[in-house]
Formats: structure tokens, C-alpha cells, sequence
């Protein structure tokens, strides 16, 4: 059996096993000319989850107000803006992202929309947040979104983890080169929901990586070319 087909039986081994294990997201890639292997490589892909604590979080919601013109529909939707804000005033900041006000074709007057995000670091009272602004007259809370001020720090932890899991994929895929090369995939956060209304302030940055490594070290049977390749070489039998 030829070497490259004895490198590839041993990658497909060893990913079968991974997946097993429930590691997956491994390829071998390897290019064989008429000398034999001229060379080869391992792809792996990396994955990392690094958890953190949110320090902000910005919900979105809307405003509808029903009037029996356009001035009577905008003194209504502008008057619950005004509560809300006076009420969000102790968590953090009001901001108004669009407005508008469409006739109501079914029937006769107008309805004012405004849609709105607010900001706050008061990451531990969404319950209590959420109550307040719906009894202001915020009639549309469409969801919560956490996030960290300055996540740099975490983002480079969860890449580092995920270089460290591709060589890991590496060893048990039988790699015993070096790493030759790792780009970025993606790096993300997603936030833990809880349900039934409630909300956890943890954040996780995940991770991917793609890393490409030696399969095996440089061929020592390997010659080195003259100096001067149109030099006559020695016959062996006068060497």
C-alpha cells in the first residue's frame, strides 16, 4: 500500500473515532505527484465556547397610539413616549429609531407607530424593566439582547480555545507536522434565555477556526540538486 494511502486510511480512522465522540468538522487534504507525496495536509476545524457576564442589554419595543386624526394619533403615541422615558430615566437611555402614522382603511381615524430601544446596564431587573414600560403604554416588547461594553478580552479567549481544540483534532487525526496556517471562521455571542419570561444576564462567545497542519515531516530520502545543474553528474559505479 502506498504511503499516501496509509496517511489517508489513518485520518479517515481517527475522524471516525472523533465523531464518535462528538468532534467533527475534520477533512484531510493531501496531493500526490509521480515522486510520491510531494505534499501534504490536515484541515481542522476549531471550536470554542468562552461564557462571560453581560454588562448591557437593549430592548426593543414599539409604540401604537389610535387617533381620530393625524394630530390626535401623534399627541397620543407622544404622550406615552414621554412616560416611558420618565420612567426608564433610573435604568439608562430612550431612543426613538422610527416613526410614522398610516390611516386606518377598515375604519375611520389614524394610528401613530413608534418604534423604540432601550438602553441599560441594569442587567439583573429586565423583569421589573419590562413591567414598567408596558404600563407606560409600551404595547410591543419584541426582545432582549444582551451584550458586553468591551467583549475584546473574551473574543480572544474564545479564538485561542478554539485554536487549542484544532490541534487536538489534529493529534488523534494523526498530524505530526506543524501548524502551517489558522484564519478565523466566525466569533459570536448568543446570551442564555431562560423562558417563562425570565432572563440570564450570561453571554457566550463562540468560536471557529480553520487550521491547517503538516501531516509528517519533510521526506529525509529527499537529494539535494547540485549547485550547477548542468554540471555532469559521476556515474555511481566510479563513486
Amino acid at each position: 500500500m502506498k504511503k499516501s494511502k496509509i496517511v489517508l486510511l489513518t485520518a479517515i480512522i481517527g475522524l471516525t473515532a472523533l465523531i464518535g465522540a462528538g468532534s467533527v468538522c475534520a477533512f484531510a487534504d493531501t496531493t500526490e505527484t509521480a515522486a510520491g507525496i510531494d505534499n501534504a495536509h490536515l484541515i481542522v476545524i476549531g471550536c470554542a465556547d468562552v461564557k462571560g457576564e453581560a454588562d448591557e442589554c437593549v430592548i426593543s419595543g414599539s409604540i401604537e397610539a389610535i387617533g381620530n386624526d393625524m394630530a390626535d394619533a401623534e399627541k397620543k403615541s407622544g404622550e406615552i413616549l414621554a412616560k416611558a422615558r420618565e420612567i426608564f430615566k433610573p435604568y439608562g437611555e430612550v431612543c426613538e429609531n422610527h416613526y410614522g402614522v398610516y390611516p386606518m382603511y377598515e375604519s375611520n381615524g389614524y394610528t401613530a407607530t413608534r418604534y423604540l430601544t432601550f438602553t441599560t446596564d441594569k442587567t439583573d431587573n429586565m423583569n421589573e424593566i419590562r413591567e414598567k414600560l408596558a404600563s407606560a403604554g409600551v404595547n410591543r416588547l419584541d426582545g432582549v439582547c444582551y451584550r458586553m461594553k468591551d467583549d475584546s478580552a473574551l473574543k480572544l479567549r474564545a479564538l485561542q480555545l478554539a485554536v487549542e481544540n484544532a490541534k487536538a483534532k489534529a493529534a488523534a487525526l494523526g498530524a505530526s507536522g506543524e501548524l502551517v496556517k489558522v484564519e478565523e471562521i466566525s466569533c459570536y455571542p448568543t446570551f442564555r434565555d431562560c423562558g417563562d419570561g425570565k432572563y440570564d444576564n450570561g453571554v457566550t462567545y463562540t468560536a471557529s477556526v480553520r487550521a491547517v497542519f503538516a501531516t509528517f515531516p519533510k521526506k529525509e530520502h529527499e537529494q539535494k540538486l547540485p549547485e550547477n545543474k548542468n554540471e555532469p553528474q559521476e556515474p555511481a559505479a566510479n563513486r
